[in-house]
């Protein structure tokens, strides 16, 4: 059985459409995470930026008045009296514990921390995040860590001593573990973990909307695409039936709306073309046989003449023999008359 040439042309679409799709679909699952996780570490550090510009402004604002009035002093447990403040770097910790939500926590670690806090020992990548941001502290630092098995994304930024009363704080505070630190050095690493799996369901959900939104455009361009070949066929196929009725003789013209399609327009040229061959042909068929009818005529009158001529000739032969015989036989009377 023959198959369609319009479904030689259709099946090969849905096809592609699948191929493309799978294709697609994994395509933006990796598109879709990179760019979450990219979004994530843009969205950490504004935060961390923010939180520290917070710390900055204490320390201005608040806490270079606080103790130039003698009234209050910077304390690591500011919570023990009434005229206890926290530390700029105390106040920015509290601020990361008010920070931290399920999903994000927030740390600030350094190698050299104050007394306080000499049990909190730094993770191998906050190690890395402090080497890095040592040399770049402008540039936010960011890697895939695990932690007891789950994945995060750490970004982490340099806390920089912007202050020189923060300089002059650190090299003369008797829990400082470093005496001789400058305007400008990186004091710690300020970071913020975030767990990889709700990034990645944050992905999911980008895919799936994007992907939808492909899935419904495809659609509706097949259907457009197979509406396009289905009013192609029709066309077609009424142009084909249109040759056929020439060829068989059941029209003897074609009509003047035809259609504006080049293959169509050239079947139905070919239906013309046909049709005035036919009609060529049978004006030379009539021609031949109006000549052939003279031809036949012109014989039966030749043939007609040559039979009254032999009509006509045998008669007078015949005339011809009797006188002939009527005279031989006078003769003959005359020869024996004589004898």
């Amino acid at each position: 059985m023959q198959k369609s040439l319009f479904t030689s042309l259709i099946w090969p679409i849905p096809v592609l459409a699948l191929v493309i799709g799978v294709a697609l679909f994994f395509q933006l699952q990796h598109f879709a995470e990179n760019k979450a996780i990219e979004e994530v570490v843009a969205g950490d550090t504004t935060q961390l930026n923010s939180l520290r510009k917070m710390r900055t402004f204490y320390n201005e604002n608040i806490v270079k008045k606080a103790l130039a009035t003698g009234s209050l002093k910077t304390a690591s447990e500011f919570r023990q009296g009434n005229d206890l403040i926290p530390y700029p770097a105390t106040f920015l910790h509290e601020l990361a514990k008010i920070a931290n939500d399920g999903d994000r926590k927030l740390s600030l670690t350094s190698p050299y921390p104050f007394d306080n806090r000499k049990g909190r020992q730094m993770t191998e990548w906050e190690k890395e995040a402090w080497e890095i941001l040592s040399q770049e502290p402008d540039k936010p630092y960011s890697r895939q860590i695990s932690v007891d098995g789950e994945s995060y994304v750490y970004t982490a930024v340099a806390d920089k001593l912007a202050g020189q009363a923060c300089v002059d704080c650190h090299n003369s505070h008797a829990d400082s573990p470093k005496k001789d630190w400058k305007l400008g050095d990186v004091r710690a690493v300020f970071g913020s973990m975030v767990p990889l799996a709700s990034i990645t369901a944050r992905a999911t959900d980008i895919r799936n909307s994007v992907f939808l939104t492909l899935a419904i455009g495809l659609a509706l361009g097949l259907g457009v695409y197979l509406m396009l070949i289905g009013a192609a066929r029709r066309r077609v196929l009424k142009a084909i039936e249109v040759l056929r009725q020439a060829a068989t003789g059941k029209i003897a013209a074609i009509p003047a709306h035809r259609s504006n399609d080049l293959e169509t327009t050239q079947i139905y040229n070919a239906a013309i073309g046909f049709i005035d061959a036919q009609l060529h042909r049978t004006s030379l068929e009539g021609e031949r046989m109006s000549l052939a009818n003279q031809q036949a005529e012109r014989a039966r009158i030749v043939t007609s003449s040559v039979g009254d001529f032999h009509t006509a000739t045998e008669k007078t032969l015949a005339r011809l023999n009797a006188l002939s015989e009527g005279l031989i036989s006078k003769a003959h009377a005359l020869d024996t008359a004589a004898s």
